[in-house]
């Protein structure tokens, strides 16, 4: 596809007054991120994406009653499991199947333990292979830890990088990552990837996400790990691991090829919003309202690429949302409020996935000179955000006051309490299409 040729289309449509919202499919990953972070077409309700988006949306379960899920336990804030996903590769799949985990593989129990963050590795030929994701993501990975691994050798060489405000701040991201230098028939990989499976407290994934289709099955084969979901990229070899699957290979997971768009996300953006407008104004969970009701305020919010992706990127997390405390999709159509605790872990918790959002979403924190001017102007938070910085980019503990006096925790609140509403708005979709 010409991602230019698509984009022209879409500006002549947009001359010609054409409404409604419309969704592109671009080759370009970079482009893609850069259309959803900024307002690049006023008076377009454009979305941007990719087949490899669509592709790890399907495989991560973010659309409810998804076969897959890097949760396949529940992770409660008891638990002392902790999801890792190990990726092979460094391409376009790759790097979407890593920043979309990233968006929805937060967990409550991080709340009561740091420690148990979800890790991300990212195992490719040479460290130098991404250098394009960091890039891209610079803004993220700098607020989080991070490790780079060579393991060709006997012994693995190992460099660990803090969070940039470490020591000087509370942690306010809950993904670390590893980057590895490896084949995958490294003795010290294949120590490591057994050591990992066999660890009873770790639910890993892997994903073999090379460009190369045959190599992704090749090496998925020789994996020995019982009990390990792999995760296969290979559109093109979908009818092998079929045969694959057929013949006792179980754990190997085909992912990829054809895919539908993005009208599930985008409905359930649209109902964030409303349940986040109606808190606002009337300060109470509404009911559930009318879909043109629905539709009518997302028309009126008018919001920009960055803040209608927001709004999708909140819907991704509510399967794991609520099955981290204990309400699965079949409780959905009857399941109307949150308990006491399990709405302020959430809250905690909506906190956490916010911030990487945001960072995806290419905004960042306040410096420690930009904290001391805010302290002593409050009225520069505006301008603050407006410039890309967001002063509640911050742990939890340290989030303070908005524009009107009152604390920001709210908003974090406010979407918790509108997890009733979006699992019975999704019921009622599904109930609807099955009629």
């Amino acid at each position: 596809m010409d991602d230019n040729r698509t984009l022209k289309e879409l500006m002549s449509e947009v001359q010609d007054g054409a409404p409604g919202p419309r969704q592109c499919r671009l080759e370009s990953q970079a482009l893609s991120d850069q259309l959803r972070r900024g307002n690049a077409m006023p008076g377009m309700e454009l979305y941007t994406f990719t087949d490899e988006d669509l592709a790890s949306m399907e495989v991560l379960g973010i659309r409810p009653g998804g076969a897959t899920r890097l949760d396949r336990e529940p992770v409660t804030e008891s638990s002392r499991r902790r999801v890792h996903l190990v990726i092979f590769g460094a391409g376009a799949q790759a790097q979407s199947l890593a920043v979309h985990a990233a968006l929805v593989a937060h967990y409550p129990n991080w709340v009561r333990d740091h420690g148990l963050r979800t890790r991300i590795t990212l195992v490719s030929d040479a460290l130098t292979d991404f250098h394009p994701f960091r890039q891209r993501y610079a803004g993220l990975l700098e607020h989080c830890w991070r490790r780079d691994v060579v393991a060709g050798g006997e012994l693995p060489e190992v460099r660990t990088a803090a969070p940039r405000y470490h020591g000087v701040r509370e942690e306010f991201t809950d993904i670390e990552w590893e980057f590895v230098e490896a084949p995958l028939a490294a003795p010290a990989l294949q120590y490591k990837l057994g050591l990992w499976a066999a660890d009873p407290d770790r639910l890993m994934t892997l994903a073999f996400c090379r460009e190369d289709s045959s190599r992704n099955v090749e090496e998925a084969l020789t994996v020995r790990l019982p009990g390990i979901p792999v995760w296969v990229h290979a559109p093109e070899a979908s009818e092998t691991l079929a045969l694959l699957q057929q013949s006792g290979a179980g754990t190997l997971i085909p992912f990829g090829g054809a895919a539908a768009d993005l009208d599930d996300y985008i409905t359930l953006g649209m109902y964030v919003n409303y349940a986040y407008g109606q808190f606002k104004e009337q300060g109470k969970a509404p009911s559930v309202p009318d879909p043109e009701a629905v539709r009518a305020a997302w028309d009126a919010a008018a919001l920009s690429g960055a803040k209608r992706w927001s709004n999708l990127y909140n819907a991704f997390s509510l399967t794991t949302k609520l099955r981290s405390v204990g309400i699965p999709e079949d409780r959905w159509g009857t399941f109307f409020a949150l308990g006491e605790r399990d709405a302020e872990v959430l809250t905690e918790l909506e906190h956490n996935r916010w911030s990487v959002e945001e960072l995806v979403l290419g905004l960042r924190p306040l410096t420690e000179e930009e904290r001391e001017a805010l302290r002593k102007d409050p009225s520069l938070r505006g301008s603050f955000k407006a410039a890309g910085a967001h002063p509640d980019l911050c742990a939890f503990s340290e989030l303070g006051a908005d524009e009107t006096g009152e604390n920001v925790i709210r908003y974090d609140a406010l979407m918790v309490r509108a997890l009733p509403l979006l699992a019975y708005a999704w019921h009622q979709m599904k109930e609807g299409s099955h009629a």
